[in-house]
């Protein structure tokens, strides 16, 4: 896949844009003026001509790319500086060099990038081995690759009116965008009135600041900002720009958006004790539910249909609420779940009715042995214990994808089985369930990973933080180099795998040779993270 800058000028000629010159909206009989940002002759009269024609503002001048100017304002303070008069610089050697304003042939200002670029090397191929930070080089190597009219635009488009005009459903920008065009149409007429440097240079840097604000309410999915259009500042919020409102925004089905930490290995006694082999992910249980929802609620429905089941069986009762079995309350059962912590260790209440008439409340008892210890719990039977018991079933032979955005190369999307992380401390444990006042157990299971559940009517010799739930997922060590994520809090996207052909593919490539060495041989997921990886996993291990 190739990437290259939008050309305006093509677009323009391509889609027969005109232009719009007039600042003003509206005519005195309240219709929009011909050469305005709301004219029927520029954009159409029919709700299809505006939601997709096109107009463009001629800017009198050349200015420096929004996706550009981003870059250079955030990432490179000196060259910001220029731009906004605030240094004066020359062309050394091809570099741009900071220099006294009384320096022979010193410049400021958008005049000194646009004259020199053709002088300037952004990054010159002897010194780019030497550069250590990847974000650096890559942005350099971007700024070199782009042709003069490709850095710099003389127009800008403005948007089909549909997108511009107050709606309720907040599918448009609404007034903002129009007060930004309007005041850049205004600024780009006066630029022709000033004869002094001083006053052009001002209303140029004030051009760039405008186009700046528009590309960043339309069009930036990361760094759109919510404007104030009495200052025309950035407040720093980035949920308000158009693409990522609409598209990036959107929330897809059967995703989970988590951050990555490290995984503790001080517990382990083994190398099966590790809590993520390679491999594997441990997913949080809050978006285990939310990738395999399906799955979910047709392993709880079937496992409480069981329950139901052995209750209609009992000579004591006369009826059995089937309901709680539905598909409908697993469904949510599953939303409250996940949504609220309050009710994660309410115990489950079967309605049923007596022989003799009486409407009457049943709990399932839950005993519950810690393998290690020997410790024997009896207590009540919760949607935790539900939902985790009924998600070993759903994880068994499933996988999830994991993203780390920006996807630069296949192996930023990685493959793994699933872990469920359910409470921040779990044990090994065999349990047995039971109805009160009954020696007849329904089921006996030996569970590892299992949460501890707090239920407030027993004591618990535990502290309280052994049943928080996780809300962090961990994918490995060794994996992290070849996604370029790292622990500083960021961030992956889920999404499950169902079918069992996308499954059984991706346990292919897990196990895949590609996986885990290069072209040349070597290790792509990291010798150097593996080995320290290694180093501290022995000391952990073998020390008192």
């Amino acid at each position: 896949m190739k990437l290259d800058m939008f050309n305006i000028d093509e677009f323009i000629r391509l889609n027969h844009c005109q232009q719009v010159t007039n600042p003003i909206f509206w005519q005195a009989n309240k219709l929009p003026t011909e050469d305005g940002l709301f004219s029927y002759e520029i954009f159409g009269y029919s709700e299809e001509e505006r939601k997709s024609i096109f107009g463009y503002i001629d800017l009198n001048g050349y200015f420096i790319h929004p996706i550009v100017y981003s870059m250079l304002n955030s990432r490179m303070g000196a060259v910001k500086d220029i731009i906004n008069g605030e240094k004066y610089a020359k062309i050394v050697n091809k570099k741009i060099v900071i220099v006294p304003e009384d320096t022979e042939g010193a410049q400021t200002g958008l005049g000194f990038i646009y004259d020199n670029f053709e002088a300037i090397n952004w990054l010159d191929e002897l010194e780019e081995n030497e550069i250590e930070s990847i974000d650096k080089k890559t942005r350099l190597k971007f700024l070199k690759s782009l042709k003069k009219d490709e850095f710099f635009v003389s127009k800008w488009l403005v948007l089909p009116v549909f997108y511009r005009e107050e709606r309720a459903d907040g599918a448009s920008l609404g007034d903002e965008i129009n007060q930004l065009y309007k005041d850049l149409i205004s600024t780009c007429r006066s630029l022709k009135m000033f004869s002094f440097d001083i006053f052009g240079d001002a209303t140029k840097l004030k051009i760039q600041n405008l186009i700046y604000h528009i590309y960043q309410m339309t069009m930036s999915p990361i760094t759109g900002k919510h404007l104030d259009t009495k200052t025309w500042e950035a407040k720093g919020q980035s949920k308000n720009s158009m693409l990522k409102r609409n598209l990036i925004g959107k929330k897809l089905d059967y995703g989970a958006l988590t951050v990555i930490t490290a995984p503790v290995i001080s517990d382990a006694k083994t190398v099966d004790d590790m809590p993520v082999p390679f491999g594997y992910a441990g997913v949080t249980m809050i978006s285990c539910i939310g990738l395999f929802k399906p799955f979910y609620v047709r392993e709880a429905s079937l496992f409480l249909t069981d329950v139901v089941n052995y209750l209609d069986n009992d000579s004591s009762l006369s009826w059995v609420d089937r309901s709680i079995a539905s598909t409908t309350n697993i469904d949510k059962i599953l939303n409250r779940f996940i949504k609220s912590s309050a009710e994660r260790f309410d115990p489950i209440i079967f309605n049923v009715k007596t022989k003799s008439g009486i409407d009457s409340e049943l709990y399932l008892t839950i005993e519950e042995k810690d393998v290690e210890t020997g410790e024997v719990e009896t207590r009540l039977f919760t949607y935790t214990d539900l939902l985790y018991i009924a998600g070993q079933e759903v994880v068994k032979n499933k996988h999830v994808l994991i993203t780390r955005h920006p996807v630069t190369n296949n192996k930023n999307i990685y493959p793994a089985r699933v872990i469920v992380n359910s409470t921040a401390r779990t044990h090994t444990v065999e349990i047995s369930l039971f109805f009160e006042d009954s020696t007849k157990r329904i089921e006996t299971l030996k569970l590892s990973r299992y949460p501890y559940v707090w239920y407030n009517n027993l004591a618990h010799p535990k502290p309280k933080n052994y049943y928080e739930f996780v809300g962090t997922s961990i994918i490995g060590n060794s994996v992290l180099k070849a996604i370029g994520g790292d622990y500083d809090g960021d961030t992956v996207f889920l999404r499950g795998l169902f079918s069992i052909q996308a499954n059984a593919e991706a346990e292919k490539i897990i196990k895949a040779k590609s996986n885990i060495l290069g072209p040349n041989g070597t290790a792509i997921r990291g010798l150097t993270q593996i080995g320290k990886d290694c180093v501290v996993s022995l000391y952990e291990l073998t020390k008192d």
